[in-house]
């Protein structure tokens, strides 16, 4: 998926008030940090579950590239927090 795709779309069909909430993971600093992650959230899981899990982490991404998503999309208005030590969430109101 194109990751702008997604932000332009909000931007676009929104309406001026609408409240914005998107969570998901973000990508770790390093492989280390991922398998700490996968262990604490999911040492228990089948293994293709962590296999999944991990794939995910990997390819997430950090708060950086989506606050340039963001910023290309005019959407840079929008608060940009770390709710977890594994998410990102951007949340906001579209501005009219």
């Amino acid at each position: 998926m194109r990751p702008l795709t997604l932000w332009q779309t909000i931007s676009r069909i929104g309406r001026p008030g609408a409240a914005i909430t998107v969570m998901d993971l973000r990508r770790p600093d390093n492989e280390s940090r991922a398998k700490f992650l996968l262990e604490k959230y999911a040492g228990d899981a089948p293994a293709i579950l962590k296999e999944d899990f991990y794939n995910s982490l990997l390819a997430a991404y950090t708060p950086g590239e989506i606050t340039d998503q963001l910023q290309l999309a005019g959407l840079g208005y929008l608060e940009l927090t770390l709710p977890s030590d594994r998410h990102w969430m951007v949340t906001g109101s579209l501005a009219g």
